[in-house]
Protein backbone atom coordinates (compact mmCIF):
# COMPACT_ATOMS: atom_id res chain seq x y z
CA UNK A 1 0.00 0.00 0.00
CA UNK A 2 3.14 2.31 0.50
CA UNK A 3 3.91 1.77 -3.11
CA UNK A 4 0.24 3.75 -4.29
CA UNK A 5 0.91 6.46 -2.19
CA UNK A 6 4.52 6.88 -3.30
CA UNK A 7 3.19 6.32 -6.82
CA UNK A 8 0.83 8.99 -6.18
CA UNK A 9 3.02 11.41 -5.08
CA UNK A 10 5.12 10.88 -8.35
CA UNK A 11 2.03 11.68 -10.34
CA UNK A 12 1.55 15.17 -8.63
CA UNK A 13 3.44 18.19 -10.33
CA UNK A 14 5.98 19.95 -8.31
CA UNK A 15 3.69 22.69 -7.92
CA UNK A 16 0.82 20.50 -5.97
CA UNK A 17 3.68 18.55 -4.05
CA UNK A 18 4.75 21.83 -2.40
CA UNK A 19 1.12 23.16 -1.82
CA UNK A 20 0.62 19.78 -0.67
CA UNK A 21 3.20 19.83 2.10
CA UNK A 22 2.09 23.40 2.85
CA UNK A 23 -1.05 22.34 3.94
CA UNK A 24 0.22 19.91 6.13
CA UNK A 25 2.62 21.60 7.38
CA UNK A 26 0.24 24.25 8.25
CA UNK A 27 -2.11 21.28 9.91
CA UNK A 28 0.50 20.23 11.71
CA UNK A 29 1.68 23.77 13.64
CA UNK A 30 -2.31 24.76 14.07
CA UNK A 31 -3.25 21.32 15.70
CA UNK A 32 -0.10 20.37 17.19
CA UNK A 33 -0.50 17.02 14.76
CA UNK A 34 2.38 14.39 14.99
CA UNK A 35 3.02 12.37 11.56
CA UNK A 36 1.19 9.53 11.51
CA UNK A 37 1.71 6.19 9.12
CA UNK A 38 -2.34 5.92 8.05
CA UNK A 39 -2.08 2.53 6.79
CA UNK A 40 -0.84 1.31 10.08
CA UNK A 41 -3.19 3.53 11.78
CA UNK A 42 -5.73 2.38 9.45
CA UNK A 43 -5.03 -1.64 10.48
CA UNK A 44 -4.80 -0.51 13.76
CA UNK A 45 -8.27 0.64 14.41
CA UNK A 46 -9.78 -2.19 12.22
CA UNK A 47 -8.17 -4.65 14.52
CA UNK A 48 -9.77 -2.69 17.59
CA UNK A 49 -12.98 -2.76 16.28
CA UNK A 50 -12.95 -5.94 14.64
CA UNK A 51 -12.06 -6.90 18.85
CA UNK A 52 -15.50 -4.87 20.02
CA UNK A 53 -17.51 -6.37 17.34
CA UNK A 54 -20.23 -8.56 18.90
CA UNK A 55 -22.38 -8.89 15.90
CA UNK A 56 -20.95 -9.00 12.29
CA UNK A 57 -23.11 -6.96 9.60
CA UNK A 58 -22.66 -7.66 5.77
CA UNK A 59 -20.97 -4.33 5.26
CA UNK A 60 -17.57 -5.86 7.39
CA UNK A 61 -18.29 -3.28 10.32
CA UNK A 62 -19.88 -5.22 12.44
CA UNK A 63 -22.49 -3.74 15.66
CA UNK A 64 -20.44 -2.78 18.93
CA UNK A 65 -22.31 -3.55 21.51
CA UNK A 66 -22.53 -5.72 25.05
CA UNK A 67 -24.76 -8.60 23.55
CA UNK A 68 -23.83 -10.86 20.31
CA UNK A 69 -26.65 -12.28 18.76
CA UNK A 70 -28.04 -13.75 15.04
CA UNK A 71 -28.23 -11.82 12.19
CA UNK A 72 -31.41 -11.70 9.87
CA UNK A 73 -30.47 -14.01 6.70
CA UNK A 74 -32.43 -12.14 3.51
CA UNK A 75 -33.23 -13.57 0.73
CA UNK A 76 -30.57 -14.87 -2.11
CA UNK A 77 -32.72 -13.45 -4.66
CA UNK A 78 -33.67 -10.32 -2.51
CA UNK A 79 -37.59 -11.06 -3.37
CA UNK A 80 -39.26 -8.79 -1.16
CA UNK A 81 -42.61 -10.39 -1.02
CA UNK A 82 -45.38 -9.87 1.46
CA UNK A 83 -44.20 -13.38 3.16
CA UNK A 84 -40.39 -12.00 3.55
CA UNK A 85 -41.58 -8.51 5.09
CA UNK A 86 -43.80 -11.07 7.58
CA UNK A 87 -40.54 -12.96 8.39
CA UNK A 88 -38.50 -9.65 8.80
CA UNK A 89 -41.09 -8.49 10.94
CA UNK A 90 -41.02 -11.83 13.16
CA UNK A 91 -37.10 -11.69 13.65
CA UNK A 92 -37.21 -7.74 14.83
CA UNK A 93 -39.85 -8.54 16.88
CA UNK A 94 -37.87 -11.09 18.43
CA UNK A 95 -34.54 -9.00 18.40
CA UNK A 96 -32.55 -7.32 20.50
CA UNK A 97 -31.28 -3.78 19.99
CA UNK A 98 -27.76 -5.45 18.29
CA UNK A 99 -29.73 -7.27 16.08
CA UNK A 100 -31.95 -4.76 14.90
CA UNK A 101 -29.01 -2.37 14.52
CA UNK A 102 -26.91 -4.94 12.14
CA UNK A 103 -30.57 -5.66 10.43
CA UNK A 104 -30.85 -2.02 9.58
CA UNK A 105 -27.20 -1.69 8.46
CA UNK A 106 -27.48 -4.91 6.23
CA UNK A 107 -30.54 -3.71 4.68
CA UNK A 108 -29.06 -0.74 3.69
CA UNK A 109 -26.28 -3.00 1.91
CA UNK A 110 -28.35 -5.80 0.36
CA UNK A 111 -31.01 -3.69 -0.91
CA UNK A 112 -31.91 -0.63 -2.71
CA UNK A 113 -34.19 0.97 -0.24
CA UNK A 114 -36.27 3.84 -2.18
CA UNK A 115 -39.42 4.32 -4.52
CA UNK A 116 -40.00 2.02 -6.71
CA UNK A 117 -37.20 -0.67 -5.40
CA UNK A 118 -37.43 -2.19 -2.17
CA UNK A 119 -39.74 0.53 -0.94
CA UNK A 120 -41.51 -2.15 1.70
CA UNK A 121 -38.43 -2.97 3.23
CA UNK A 122 -37.29 0.96 3.47
CA UNK A 123 -40.68 1.60 5.10
CA UNK A 124 -39.93 -1.13 7.81
CA UNK A 125 -36.74 0.17 8.22
CA UNK A 126 -37.97 4.06 8.74
CA UNK A 127 -40.50 2.33 11.64
CA UNK A 128 -37.42 0.16 12.94
CA UNK A 129 -35.33 3.26 12.78
CA UNK A 130 -38.02 5.15 14.66
CA UNK A 131 -38.93 2.65 17.41
CA UNK A 132 -35.69 3.03 18.32
CA UNK A 133 -35.65 6.79 18.51
CA UNK A 134 -33.06 7.24 15.97
CA UNK A 135 -35.34 9.81 14.66
CA UNK A 136 -32.38 11.67 12.13
CA UNK A 137 -32.00 8.49 10.59
CA UNK A 138 -35.07 7.71 9.45
CA UNK A 139 -36.01 11.21 8.74
CA UNK A 140 -32.38 10.37 6.24
CA UNK A 141 -34.04 7.56 4.83
CA UNK A 142 -37.25 9.59 4.09
CA UNK A 143 -34.89 12.31 2.44
CA UNK A 144 -34.67 9.08 -0.31
CA UNK A 145 -38.01 9.19 -1.67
Amino acid sequence: MNEIIRENARDLSNTLQIEREHIFKRLQQTFDAKSVDVLRYMEQAKMERENKVSLATLDGLGIIGSNSGRSYSFAKDRNVGKKEIERMQSFLNAANKEEKLAFVRDANYWYILAPDYDEAVMNLMIHLLQSLKLIDEADRVLLKI
